[in-house]
């Protein structure tokens, strides 16, 4: 007997028949709607929430347990859910941030095309999300900003759930990506003669059709660390397998190496990469935090986007609540929200400094965090912070002898200092530093696109940072299990 299945996600639909039981995850990967699966399908997130109407399976233990309260609302989780009727699946519409016109490059064109009048792009390709941005060559002009979902977060919300798998898989994400610059060269509506990509060194793999899977196993080797250009594409420089072109384009971006004082920059997200610039030399790590700042491994977790809420104010015993999109009702938290409300939990003693829940957790606008939210989040601001502290023990440097923190993208112009210091993301005496929210790799790239200098000086930073190996590291190990308390970093 054959069924239809129906997945809606805001206005568009996609039908299909279906002539046995079918995983509902099959179905909405089938669909093309975009859709947030962190952990590939593994049953172990709990945030692939869906609205199910009509014949599915029955709800068991496990995931009776990750829904909780949506259960009553009708959510399924479509790792677990199955169907074997007619049934309509209704997936979240995804809302992301809007362009805002300014790129804040600001140097004198000389493009990678010469003196040829053309149309280039510079891409920032992340995990989560795929910014671009089109100028007219040779006068450096910004003429479009785009941005879309990573169609790839369908096979999981980090780049290793992504490299999981056959061949065929690699291939088909590989296409995934290749698709979405090509849709939004669509939306553009001009020809691009030139690209400058930043990426991680996975994603450019995935860009440049090679197969990543040697970089997820010891000893972690890529193909290629880029620096190059394939066909019209050229593909920013990485300085090692997790180390990527994107963190070097975030660097160019910062300024700095134009101060001979000691910094830090952190790129903080699915992937977290820390520098430190000692005056004369380079140094970086790619730190083991985990999803938790994209919102993956946290239950009420999401990226910077629509419902997210992105800060807690508290004032006079009231708190206010504000979301990536004003006008939409709260529906999860993303990284910089998620650190106000831990702030907030620790300074109204909900929540003790080793973790523990001293007395019931509040809820913010209907938002509320897990004891195992709090424990993923320990987790996940142990390793940045103590990736700061061995760098900068590596460097024989001390944390006082820090001038400037630099922290790149949404989540650093998102980010409230003293919260972050009060969880222990960064170390004691940090939030007083000169502080810099600084745009990143989208920057980066239109800087390596528009200035043939800045192209030639992201190759030299990458060939010249010392990169700090954190996984055989004792010094980071001791740091990480020191810092693991709340507000006790250092």
């Amino acid at each position: 007997m054959t069924f239809k299945a129906c997945v809606r996600c805001g206005q568009e639909e996609f039908l299909k028949e279906y002539f046995e039981t079918t995983s509902v995850s099959t179905i909405i990967r089938e669909s093309g709607f975009s859709f947030d699966m962190p952990c590939d399908g593994r049953g172990v997130c709990g945030n692939c929430a869906v609205i199910i109407e009509g014949c599915a399976s029955d709800v068991n233990d496990d995931e009776s347990l990750a829904l909780g309260e949506r259960l009553k609302l009708g959510y399924r989780l479509a790792c677990f859910a199955k169907v074997s009727g007619d049934c309509v699946i209704t997936v979240p519409k995804s809302v992301s941030p809007d362009f805002k016109g300014d790129s804040s490059v600001r140097v004198k064109p000389d493009p990678i095309s010469g003196d040829k009048p053309c149309f280039a792009c510079a891409v920032d390709v992340g995990t989560t999300t795929v910014a671009l941005r089109y100028f007219s060559l040779p006068d450096g002009k910004l003429i479009f900003g785009d941005s879309a979902d990573n169609p790839q977060r369908i096979h999981g919300a980090d780049v290793i759930s992504r490299i999981d798998g056959s061949s065929d898989k690699h291939k088909a994400l590989s296409d995934m990506i290749n698709r979405a610059l090509a849709d939004s060269a669509k939306r553009f509506g001009k020809e691009i003669e030139f690209y400058v990509i930043a990426a991680n060194t996975i994603m450019l793999h995935f860009l440049a059709g090679f197969d990543p899977s040697d970089i997820a196993t010891a000893p972690f080797t890529p193909k290629s660390l880029f620096g190059n250009m394939i066909g019209n594409r050229y593909y920013m420089r990485c300085a090692d397998a997790y180390i990527g072109g994107d963190a070097i384009a975030s660097v160019i971006q910062s300024g700095m190496l134009d101060f001979d004082e000691p910094a830090v920059l952190l790129d903080v997200g699915t992937n977290n990469e820390c520098f430190l610039w000692d005056g004369k030399r380079l140094y970086g790590c790619s730190t083991p935090a985990g999803p938790a700042f994209e919102g993956a491994s946290i239950s009420c977790g999401m990226p910077a986007r629509g419902g997210a809420i992105c800060k807690i104010d508290e004032a006079d015993g009231e708190i206010s609540i504000t979301t990536v999109d004003e006008n939409a009702k709260a529906s999860g938290l993303c990284a910089s929200g998620l650190i106000d409300a831990i702030a907030y939990l620790l300074k109204n003693k909900y929540v003790a400094f080793d973790g523990s829940v001293i007395k019931p957790i509040p809820s913010f606008d209907g938002v509320t965090l897990k004891p195992e939210d709090i424990a993923e989040l320990q987790l996940a601001k142990s390793a940045v912070c103590a990736g700061i502290l061995t760098l900068i023990e590596h460097a024989n440097l001390t944390p006082e002898s820090i001038k400037r923190l630099y922290v790149t993208g949404s989540f650093g112009r998102g980010l409230n200092v003293n919260n972050a210091e009060l969880i222990g993301l960064l170390p004691k005496g940090f939030a007083s530093l000169p502080y810099y929210a600084v745009e990143g790799a989208i920057g980066g790239a239109s800087m390596a696109l528009l200035s043939k200098n800045y192209l030639f000086e992201s190759e030299t930073i990458a060939e010249m940072t010392e990169v700090v190996e954190l996984a055989d590291s004792d010094c980071f190990a001791g740091l990480f299990i020191e810092n693991m308390y709340f507000g006790e970093c250092q």
